[in-house]
Order: C-alpha cells, then structure tokens, then sequence
C-alpha cells in the first residue's frame, strides 16, 4: 500500500511496533493500522473477531523483504511468541507492517551494540565558503541530506507544523483503531485532506532544483526527511530518513561526506552519532541560517540563504 503519509512506534518494555498509515486511490483515503506484540492490547482483544490476525509459530522467521520463512538463513528475525493483527484486510497491509518491524528490530539491534561506542563531541566545527565546499567534495562519494528548511518556500510547514499535523490524523493510537474498525474516520479524512494537499498542490522551489541539478550531474546521493514530495517532482528518488530514533539510511558508512542542508537538529536525530561511529573519517558540512548542534570538530559550516549557496555550487565545476 503506497502510503503518503503513516506513523510507527516500537516500545521496547513491551516488545510491541505499531503502524498506522494513511494512502489514498481513486475511492478516496484509506486508514491502516497493523501491530506486532506478544500480547494484544485491551482495546484490540474487544475487537479481534473483525480484523485480520496471525499468531507465528516456533519455525516462522521474519526476513528483510517481509516475508515469512519456516528456517533462519542467519538474517532472520524469530517471530516465536509473537502474533499480528491489520485492518484493512490487506497483504500489502501486512507486508508493510512486516518490512517496518524487521528494519526497527535490525536497527534497535545495531544501535544498542555501538551504544558503548559512543563518545563526547567536541563541537569545534570550522565555517567556510561555497568555494571551499568543492575541495571538500571533489571525487568524494557524498550524500545530501535535506531538511524541512528547503521546502518552506513551497508553502510546506516546518518540521513542527508537519508533526503537530500528522499527529491529529493518527492520535491516540487506540481511538484511531477504534475508529477504523468503526469506520467513523470523517474527522481525520479532513486532516488527511489537508496534508494531501500540502502535498500535492505544492511545486519544487529553486532549492529543489539545485539539488536535482548536482545530484544528477555528479552521481550524489540524496537522503530527506521531508515527506512533501517535492523531491520527486525533480524527477529524483530519495532516502527517507524520518525516524528520529533509527537510521533508515542504508549502508551510511560508505559516503565519505554528508551536506546537510536546511537539516535541524530534530531532523538529524541519531544519524550523525551513528555515521561517526562507522565511518571515523566521515566529515559533515552543514548549509543552514544557523549552525545546527550536530555539527562536530571536523565537520564544516556555512551560514546563509541556501538558495544562494545552492545556487553558486551549482555554477561551479565540480
């Protein structure tokens, strides 16, 4: 189910990951909620005759694509004393909540393993100038990582005006399930609405296209936490990295820098942390109207519209 917007919790105490989406097809929106726990909550139990249900066996593994197998290939997850339940009754619906529990559990895993290796950060960051970005880049393998402070040109919200959205359509967790098996979903349709709109009737502003532009000419790869879509409009696919909790960026060790641009600190969450960890020599330059706090000593700076930066890395030979 190609979701435009959703939400997933993972509460360790009780080993319980829980999803809610919301997608939309020529019938109008469609609300999901899937759960993954060793005991269902109250208020699911008083409905479990009306969704979809599975309890796993002692031989069901969870691979990385979502499916189930009877045998541990050594990538698995074991699924023995955990059980399921979605709505709508969809494959698609299971899958997805199947895909998101296997990347939570692999990260959670990875993260408390490289928990001890974290040490303190001396934030003795360097400012520079658009021209010197080209040394710092050339012949690197680079990410760009943008931030909901390229999109607010496009009429899109900030972060925060984006979050408090999202949580009118899926808060409280159990009204929303109480809801969907209700079908009395009109109140967060209209929320749903309006975050569709923002979505689709807002076009790429002049930052959208400069990224496109390097991206496309010099082989970077692009990594957002923005769900707005406009990145898409340039004919780009990026990373989502929307969880501040995990790092959802395959593999992030292997870039040698990350640009972030118009990234805060809530948007970064624990990617900096993690990248450090892997990659030792790993630099991250920072485009922003201030310096964000991810920033360490041998990461770099620049203040400044990003527009204009963008615009000046664009004309210059890389």
């Amino acid at each position: 189910m190609p979701y435009f917007v959703n939400y997933s919790n993972f509460d360790l105490t009780t080993n319980t990951f829980l999803t809610q989406g919301v997608s939309r097809n020529l019938d109008g929106f469609i609300f999901s909620f899937a759960i993954i726990t060793p005991e269902f909550p109250a208020y699911i139990r008083t409905r479990l005759d009306s969704i979809s249900r599975i309890d796993f066996k002692a031989n069901d593994f969870l691979d990385s694509d979502g499916t189930i197998k009877n045998h541990n290939s050594g990538k698995c997850i074991p699924l023995n004393g955990l059980s399921a339940c979605w709505t709508p009754d969809s494959p698609s619906v299971l899958t997805d909540l199947l895909r998101k529990y296997y990347e939570r559990r692999n990260s959670e895993h990875l993260n408390n393993n490289n928990d001890h290796d974290v040490k303190p950060i001396n934030r003795g960051y360097r400012e520079i100038e658009p021209s010197e970005i080209i040394k710092l880049i050339k012949e690197k393998k680079v990410l760009i990582f943008t931030g909901a402070g390229i999109s607010i040109a496009s009429g899109i919200p900030d972060l925060e005006g984006l979050i408090s959205l999202q949580q009118e359509i899926f808060h409280h967790p159990e009204q929303f399930f109480q809801d969907i098996v209700s079908n009395q979903t009109s109140h967060r349709i209209e929320k749903a609405k309006q975050f569709h709109q923002l979505i689709t009737a807002s076009e790429p502003n002049n930052n959208h296209w400069y990224i496109a532009q390097l991206c496309k000419k010099y082989g970077f790869a692009l990594a957002t936490g923005n769900i707005d879509g406009l990145h898409e409009k340039t004919q780009l696919t990026p990373i989502y990295q929307t969880s501040p909790d995990k790092v959802e960026i395959p593999n992030i060790e292997q870039y040698d820098v990350i640009l972030t641009i118009g990234l805060s600190n809530e948007g970064m969450g624990k990617v900096a942390d993690e990248y450090r960890i892997r990659n030792a020599n790993g630099r991250i330059i920072a485009i922003n109207v201030t310096p964000p706090a991810y920033l360490g000593s041998n990461d770099f700076y620049l203040e400044g519209n990003t527009e204009e930066i963008l615009y000046a890395l664009s004309t210059m030979e890389i």
